[in-house]
């Protein structure tokens, strides 16, 4: 929920799916234009011989730190089929499930997980 500091009329506020292109809300900020960071995999590829990229709704992101997850996701050893992350996957879901209907009962926020393994493929010489 997005609501002006300064405004006292509480009904000035804005959901976050209602943020993209608010005319209002724009004058004060909130913008359609997205913040992107991009990372060049073929920079650390040096680094690693895996990459795991978590996409999660604020339902997942509201209640863990990224770092959190990524422990929770990699703690399983790699494998090739990419099994390996569907339980701590579901174990994760789950226990954001009940994080959330103890903490926000039937407000709770919905969950949506998405995670992808790559391996790097190092450059012959």
């Amino acid at each position: 929920l997005v609501s002006l500091e300064t405004d006292d009329y509480v009904e000035v506020k804005l959901g976050m799916t209602r943020a993209l292109g608010d005319f209002y809300m724009e004058w004060y900020g909130c913008t359609w234009e997205p913040t992107v960071s991009a990372i060049d995999l073929l920079d650390v590829s040096s680094q690693l011989d895996r990459v795991t990229l978590v996409i999660g709704s604020d339902g997942l992101w509201d209640l863990w730190e990224y770092s959190d997850v990524l422990a929770l996701l990699l703690q399983a050893p790699p494998a090739d089929s990419g099994q390996e992350v569907l339980s701590p996957l579901s174990e994760l879901v789950e226990s954001t499930r009940q994080q959330g209907e103890e903490l926000f009962e039937e407000t709770a926020d919905n969950i949506t997980a998405i995670v992808a393994t790559f391996d790097i493929v190092k450059e012959q010489r």
